[in-house]
């Protein structure tokens, strides 16, 4: 019998292929999620630091100028933060429909993997039908050789 071939082994292929570049590009997305936390963090790390800063300077004597800008720094850094913030809505939004696309693709591959499996298990069944009846032809075959032989 000839050698098991799955007629759809190309597409099954491909779909892996797929599901590959649609993980990495999940995996990429999320590491820029993870600079964009990593940045808010930092940000409003800065901030805290630069109000307590300010906080200290007023208790202490400060001038007009730093007062300034120390004040226009502290309101720049509460600036940046509702921009960064939208930024992560954007990309776990993104996360989303990327997760969507890999369970989609996976769904596909699995579909395909199932029923390369129904065909190999069909195809096995058939070579052993195949074997017995050779089996079973070759013993009748030697007992009427045996007979013929004797007579």
């Amino acid at each position: 019998m000839k050698k098991f071939e799955f007629s759809m082994q190309k597409v099954l292929e491909y779909k892996v292929h797929i599901q590959k570049n649609e993980k990495e590009i999940l995996a990429q997305m999320r590491k820029r999620h993870m600079k964009l936390c990593a940045e808010l963090d930092t940000l409003i790390a800065r901030q805290e630091a630069y109000k307590t800063e300010y906080g200290r300077k007023c208790k202490t004597g400060i001038s007009v100028k730093e007062i300034i800008t120390l004040r226009s720094y502290i309101g720049e850094l509460q600036m940046q933060i509702p921009s960064i913030e939208a930024k992560l809505k954007e990309s776990i939004a993104g996360i989303d429909r990327q997760v969507g696309r890999v369970l989609n693709v996976t769904k596909e591959k699995t579909s395909l993997e199932k029923l390369r499996e129904k065909h190999l298990r069909l195809y096995e069944l058939q070579e052993r039908k195949e074997n017995e009846i050779f089996i079973n032809e070759f013993i009748a075959n030697s007992s009427f050789s045996a007979c013929q032989q004797l007579n």
